[in-house]
């Protein structure tokens, strides 16, 4: 939403978030344990940005909170991801396509395309990424429309050879940037990945062990939104089926 990007490098400064973590991150719905949600300079809204990316303040993640409104039409210079929490909206596009989202929900707006918003009070996590010149559409996959998010996609299946399926909604840069639904059996090894992006996911089915290099141990499962930030370190002891959304950001 065009005024809450507006202010976003504001209020990253102000939340104190963190830009360069190299440990796992849980976004809370409620914002972190004993601070919670911060009022933005908008009245009746409130943040929590968990990530900022060291490169650009605008590439984040977090939980936002908007009393009752409306706007548009915006078109933006950046893709946002968004996994509605609470409450209820109605996105348009220009070309008059209309869906209402509601709590469980995940869209995709991408840069460059115009559409209208409409609100109950509403809470979601949020990331945006893919920044750009919002009529620069020939490095990314997407349709002139934002992108709703189906848990086992698009036709009620994904694609994909051994134990691993996914189907990808959204990709630019040559797809160092992606978002889409994964799945994947029952997987346990003991290598460590050190990936050079971020990664945000919401866990749908199943769960996960993440494990860094100090030891540390997360249990990971359905209902849970974790952010594993570039750079961190970590093993993925996966003992059962699992599946989740998943948004790459920040990627070198």
């Amino acid at each position: 939403m065009f005024m809450r990007l507006a202010l976003l490098v504001v209020v990253s400064i102000l939340l104190g978030c963190q830009t360069s973590p190299k440990t796992l991150i849980r976004l809370s719905p409620d914002g972190p344990e004993g601070v919670g949600l911060k009022n933005a300079e908008i009245e009746g809204q409130r943040e929590y940005i968990y990530y900022s990316a060291p490169t650009s303040e605008r590439i984040s993640s977090g939980i936002w909170e908007g009393d009752p409104y409306e706007e548009g039409p915006d078109t933006e210079g950046a893709s946002e991801f968004m996994y509605i929490i609470n409450g209820s909206a109605t996105i348009v596009d220009e070309h008059g396509r209309e869906e209402a989202l509601h709590a469980g929900d995940a869209i995709l707006v991408p840069r460059g395309v115009t559409y209208y918003w409409k609100q109950s009070k509403l809470r979601m996590f949020w990331v945006i990424f893919d920044e750009g010149e919002p009529e620069d559409w020939a490095d990314r996959t997407a349709a002139n429309s934002y992108i709703r998010f189906e848990p086992h996609g698009p036709e009620g299946k994904l694609n994909g050879e051994g134990g691993t399926r996914k189907h990808m909604y959204y990709a630019a840069r040559g797809e160092k940037l992606s978002a889409g639904v994964w799945e994947a059996d029952a997987s346990m090894s003991d290598q460590f990945h050190e990936p050079d992006y971020t990664e945000l996911m919401c866990i749908l089915q199943g769960s996960v062990t993440i494990i860094d290099d100090a030891g540390n141990e997360e249990l990971v499962q359905a209902g849970d939104v974790v952010l594993v930030p570039k750079g961190m370190r970590y093993q993925w002891k996966q003992g059962e089926y699992m599946r989740k959304y998943w948004v790459i950001l920040d990627a070198d």
